[in-house]
């Protein structure tokens, strides 16, 4: 596969994945409250897991 073909695939890939992410990300917003960021929640959902398996003796 030349490197023209390549790096358009590459390039097809990055638009896809970005469009993909904006919207995925609008979506959560819409379901989080006003004042939590989805960055925020990822990080408590993120935490409530990661304690609950430590707690269990999982993780």
């Amino acid at each position: 596969m030349s490197n023209s073909v390549m790096a358009e695939i590459v390039d097809r890939y990055e638009r896809a994945t970005y469009m993909i992410n904006r919207r995925l990300s609008s979506k959560i917003r819409e379901g989080l409250p006003n004042d939590i960021t989805p960055e925020q929640m990822f990080i408590l959902r993120y935490l409530k897991h990661n304690t609950f398996r430590q707690f269990i003796g999982a993780g």
